[in-house]
């Protein structure tokens, strides 16, 4: 059986009829993001704190696994013949292994290196990046971009910038 949803009506808002209103809208506005900052201030205090602490309660642990780490590694090293076929040995809290790895190291002349690869018809090596620049394209004139198929969307957008200081002290 389903549930049945209510859906309650939010009341429409008042019209603000003047000027004064509308200051007095802003006002309150105001009072708002200041709680709302001392809030966000009291929270980031009560965040650092706890990651302060955090660390420091973390530090020992992070300490013995670099030193334990650090030791199984060399004992894997100096023993490394000793490993099966696959490299790798399972123990009874864990497994440890031996892995080739490959790193590529490109020297500092690339565009000497990206001729040679031309060269050798290594070209699939090559990757291109390729952007578009939004904030470039609005330099051009709206026919030149719709023939391309581009848009833009042009929209007037309304800020509200309270005087935090005048609603502190309610200047009027």
């Amino acid at each position: 059986m389903k549930k049945k949803t209510i859906r309650l009506r939010k009341p429409a808002l008042p019209a603000l009829k003047n000027l004064n209103e509308v200051d007095e809208a802003l006002k309150h506005i105001g009072e708002h993001e200041i709680a709302l900052s001392k809030i966000k201030e009291s929270t980031k205090r009560g965040i650092l704190a706890l990651k302060n602490k955090g660390f420091e309660d973390s530090q020992p642990h992070k300490d013995a696994i670099a030193k334990l780490d650090k030791q199984v590694k060399k004992y894997v090293k100096d023993h490394a013949n000793e490993f099966n076929d696959n490299r790798s040995i399972i123990l009874n809290y864990g497994k440890i292994s031996i892995k080739e790895t490959k790193q590529v190291q490109l020297g500092k002349n690339k565009a000497a290196l990206i001729g040679k690869l031309k060269d050798h018809n290594m070209d699939q090596v090559l990757v291109e990046d390729t952007r578009i620049s939004k904030e470039r394209l609005k330099q051009y004139d709206k026919d030149t971009l719709e023939s391309l198929g581009i848009k833009i969307k042009r929209q007037d957008s309304i800020h509200i910038d309270t005087d935090k200081m005048n609603v502190i002290y309610d200047v009027r």
